[in-house]
């Protein structure tokens, strides 16, 4: 059986083993919070929103992929530049920490509790729990 535990190192670095039957099969190392963001200051508006469009339908975890890509086709569009800014920077965060935050599994961190953008995803998700989500369309 594989059981994942998770030991803190420091700020920077979580530890993550894999056990199977208390044998340590496999053991890598993650860093979190260390990579730069990317200057963007001359994206235009519409470059900054087929960007997002894009990162948020291509995360890597197909649960946030299909939240995402859903929310960012039905919201971005009418989301002015501060909000798209500040939807830019959660898709830092990772990808399961966006998904159980929207979805009320976790508790919000301080940074992110007075967040709008995360606040109309958190009650997107909410809304779609009894539904199907499929990816949208690229055109």
């Amino acid at each position: 059986m594989l059981k994942a535990s998770f030991n803190q190192a420091n700020s920077l670095f979580v530890r993550n083993s894999l056990h199977f039957n208390g044998f340590v099969g496999l053991r890598f190392i993650t860093t979190k919070g260390d990579l730069k963001r990317v200057d963007r200051e001359d994206e235009t508006e519409e470059s900054l929103r087929a960007r997002l469009k894009y990162q948020s339908r291509k995360r890597g975890i197909l649960e946030t992929d299909l939240l995402l890509s859903n929310f960012a086709k039905t919201r971005l569009d009418k989301y002015c530049v501060s909000d798209l800014q500040e939807y830019d920077r959660l898709l830092d965060e990772p990808d399961w920490d966006i998904l159980y935050w929207s979805s009320g599994e976790r508790v919000v961190p301080e940074q992110w509790r007075n967040s709008k953008v995360l606040q109309e995803l958190s009650a997107y998700c909410r809304s779609r729990r009894d539904h199907t989500l499929r990816m949208p369309d690229l055109f």
